[in-house]
């Protein structure tokens, strides 16, 4: 029997079961889509950028609450458009995630399966089954407004969850405390990148009652490391084939790899693109993808998205145009993004400045998965996880994450680095001193800041906007 707490009286704010995603599903993605599909995209272009780019940009508001995060992390009205074109598969991809949500609220007729965010969906493609990630509300949650986004972290902490812990895992803890997914019947997740995130799924586990399979994994990167996981990875599929009473369909998983190698033939293409100075692409962009790659890994929505926003960057790159009309600064960012509001779109717009190389998340160098035979997309895809944005740099040495960073500069051109300090990565500010050290050997000024992915009660958006302009004009950037 599922145990649930329930928190309804401890709380002065009232969210009703599965308003979230309601909200995302009938109304703002759903209406999106259909604007892209009606309207010309120039129409789009123009009606982002001159109506609703000043109605989002400063602050919320009560009047734009309800669409000002989404808007902003789908660009902010910067976009050109023929950029708008991407959107169209990227509204595709979060309504084919959404119906994961949405269909077994209506009727559960497949199983339904909590999937750690570093665990790539490709594999639930194999199944006939629903899943949902956890973590992924501490973005779609956060496009409801802050009070909703709040309220989230308010109620996980009022039942003794550390302030401590990444807010990505508080997040979706909170939100099945406040019913805002259907129950699971399993559970797969991953021992990486990070002890914040790993320790939220026992409690999880403990609360839903259902049986949870947890890939171990290897401290190190070599060969023998990729073996031992693909051997995971198979456990993984046994313990999904037991307990859903199916069997894996390998065509199904080849097609999905087959279709997740094109994506980031596209992505790297736009990772490397940033080196060109001006850069061509945005990395709000790059952001984006990865988010539709948690959402949808081995989707050809994904595919097509990647080729449109490729195709138009190597327009511009072979004109020598930059993605903003003017690049005054180029931002190294290796750390997280804010999730709980984008500021990519605010820094281009108020200083021409861009993030280059990608920042933790965005930045894709993804391994080519071999799908020859079923051994090899298992070697591959263990590589791919462990690869992954944020994993390859956080779960081993030291090095894993210093050598790609010193990499990022001596590449990428930057005039300066950003270290936002997330809350819940512990890790990253364990390399702090080492990152000082770098950018002051260097001579590249850094700003290192004190904030959090998903909640804005650490460190304000006022605050962090404040304290990069402080550090732009106070070394001469802007």
């Amino acid at each position: 029997m599922n145990v649930r707490i329930n928190l309804r009286a401890k709380t002065v704010f009232e969210l009703k079961e599965y308003r979230i995603v309601r909200y995302l599903y009938y109304v703002l993605i759903r209406g999106y889509y259909l604007a892209l599909l009606l309207l010309p995209y120039g129409v789009i272009s123009l009606v982002a950028r001159y109506v609703l780019h000043p109605f989002i940009f400063n602050k919320e508001t009560r009047f734009n609450k309800y669409i000002r995060s989404a808007l902003l992390w789908m660009g902010g009205g910067l976009h050109k458009a023929a950029d708008y074109r991407a959107h169209l598969p990227i509204m595709r991809i979060i309504l084919d995630y959404l119906r994961h949500h949405v269909e077994p609220i209506k009727n559960r007729k497949k199983p339904l399966i909590y999937l750690g965010w570093c665990v790539s969906p490709e594999f639930m493609r194999a199944f006939d089954v629903h899943y949902i990630i956890p973590e992924a509300f501490s973005v779609t949650g956060s496009w409801l407004g802050r009070d909703v986004s709040n309220h989230m972290l308010e109620v996980l902490e009022s039942e003794g969850g550390s302030i401590e812990s990444c807010s990505a895992s508080k997040f979706a803890a909170g939100a099945y405390f406040t019913r805002q997914m259907p129950d699971p019947d399993l559970i797969v997740t991953s021992s990486h990148p990070c002890d914040s995130g790993v320790s939220f799924y026992p409690t999880l586990q403990n609360v839903t009652r259902v049986p949870m399979y947890v890939l171990d994994t290897p401290y190190g990167d070599d060969e023998d490391s990729y073996r031992y996981f693909a051997g995971n990875l198979k456990a993984m599929i046994s313990f999904i084939e037991k307990n859903t009473g199916q069997k894996i369909d390998w065509d199904r998983l080849r097609r999905s790899c087959e279709e997740l190698n094109k994506t980031n033939f596209y992505l790297q293409e736009l990772t490397a693109m940033t080196r060109a100075i001006p850069s061509p692409v945005s990395s709000q962009q790059l952001t984006v993808a990865w988010a539709m790659k948690l959402m949808g890994s081995g989707s050809p929505h994904l595919t097509e998205m990647a080729r449109i926003m490729y195709e138009n960057a190597k327009k511009r790159l072979d004109r020598g145009q930059g993605w903003l009309r003017e690049e005054r600064i180029r931002v190294i960012w290796w750390d997280v993004p804010i999730a709980f509001v984008s500021l990519y779109p605010w820094i281009e717009k108020e200083f021409g400045a861009m993030i280059v190389g990608g920042d933790l998340m965005g930045r894709c160098n993804t391994p080519y998965v071999d799908t020859s035979s079923e051994e090899s997309m298992m070697l591959s895809l263990a590589k791919v996880h462990l690869n992954a944005s944020m994993v390859r740099n956080v779960r081993g040495t030291q090095e894993l994450f210093m050598d790609e960073f010193e990499q990022i500069i001596a590449e990428y051109s930057g005039d300066c680095f950003i270290f936002v300090g997330h809350n819940g990565c512990k890790h990253g500010w364990g390399y702090g001193r080492i990152k000082k050290d770098i950018c002051k050997r260097i001579g590249l000024p850094a700003l290192h800041m004190s904030s959090d992915y998903s909640d804005s009660r650490n460190t304000s958006e006022e605050s962090l906007k404040k304290q990069i302009s402080d550090f732009f004009i106070g070394n001469g950037l802007a």
